[in-house]
């Protein structure tokens, strides 16, 4: 079975990717955009190579995952206001 490395379906949202001309993919998504408990409501990164999915885990010394970009600090989405 294949590993999941990223994506837990229903906390990531708007994944984007691309890959630089050194051959590292850039893997950019929203991780728990509605909740802060559990390190949520942040941007998140992981920096990996083609030789990392073709083995199903990190083989790349230079392979990143789950790095925080930004992370939102501000309540007020309609979810945050419903449950009170």
């Amino acid at each position: 079975m294949p590993k999941r490395w990223l994506m837990i379906a229903a906390r990531v949202s708007y994944p984007d990717a691309g890959q630089a001309f050194g051959g590292q993919i850039y893997i950019i998504y929203d991780f728990d955009r509605y909740h802060m408990e559990n390190n949520g409501k942040a941007i998140r990164m992981a920096i990996i190579r083609e030789e990392d999915i073709r083995a199903g885990r990190l083989v790349s010394s230079d392979s990143r995952l789950n790095l925080l970009v930004n992370r939102a600090t501000g309540r007020g989405n309609k979810l945050e206001r419903d449950d009170k």
